[in-house]
């Protein structure tokens, strides 16, 4: 008999301790994406606001 697709658990059999570590690496990959974003944000700001060398209008496409 063939698998029914829309019953996914007829389809691959819940590993319990795999989803578990799953969902801990997606809850903190998420974290870590969202600190890097932010770490870049305020990278770029003080290349603007304290460096003054130009990187920020470089990355949004300003004509040096």
């Amino acid at each position: 008999a063939n698998p029914d697709p829309n019953n996914p658990t007829e389809v691959l059999a819940l590993n319990g301790p795999l989803a578990g570590i799953a969902h801990e690496a997606h809850h903190y990959a998420g974290y870590a994406i969202i600190a890097g974003v932010v770490l870049h944000v305020v990278g770029a700001l003080k290349h603007h606001i304290i460096d003054k060398d130009g990187t920020l209008g470089r990355m949004l496409g300003a004509k040096i």
